[in-house]
């Protein structure tokens, strides 16, 4: 698995807490395989998995899940260009 195949999976899942722990997951298992840009997937895996752990056991406000997530579409499409992705 490759962070746009990573990237495109977060994008087009819900605003689920599973999505942005498959995120975190994603994140940080490709660390290890693309040590080049593991600081790109530490940093994204970490926002995922700090949402995770805030709001795992709660429910959570549809508004405030969708802002969220919102943020990280915003977010990561820079870091795919940032790592070459978008070439």
């Amino acid at each position: 698995m490759d962070f746009k195949t990573i990237a495109k999976d977060f994008l087009e899942a819900g605003i689920g807490t599973d999505s942005f722990r498959e995120l975190y997951n994603n994140c940080f298992n490709l660390m290890k395989e693309d040590r080049d840009n593991a600081l790109i997937y530490h940093l994204i895996g970490s926002i995922a998995r700090s949402y995770v752990l805030a709001y795992d056991d709660q429910p959570v406000k549809p508004e405030s899940a969708i802002k969220s997530k919102a943020l990280l579409e915003h977010y990561i499409p820079n870091q795919l260009e940032v790592a070459g992705f978008n070439t």
